[in-house]
């Protein structure tokens, strides 16, 4: 469950909540698309469809954590994903 401080809840899968928690580990640093790829879907950075699939994965913590703007999920392409949090 993800409590926003507006008072409103979302529901994230495992994997969505085990996404979370490294990028919020790492904040404010990049973190390698293929180390989550590697980690969470047992495959290298190099497997089309496990790449698409975190793409979808990140695209759904986003519409997710949309109620707080101080949060953000910023994607470098071919680099990897940084979570900031501006408060």
């Amino acid at each position: 469950m993800l409590r926003h401080s507006s008072g409103t809840v979302a529901t994230l899968t495992s994997r969505e909540a085990e996404v979370l928690r490294t990028l919020c580990q790492n904040k404010g640093h990049t973190v390698r698309r293929e180390a989550i790829l590697e980690k969470y879907w047992n495959t290298d950075g190099n497997d089309y469809f496990a790449s698409r699939s975190l793409d979808v994965f990140i695209s759904k913590l986003r519409k997710k954590l949309a109620d707080d703007p101080r949060v953000e999920i910023r994607v470098t392409k071919g680099v990897g994903i940084c979570l900031n949090d501006q408060g």
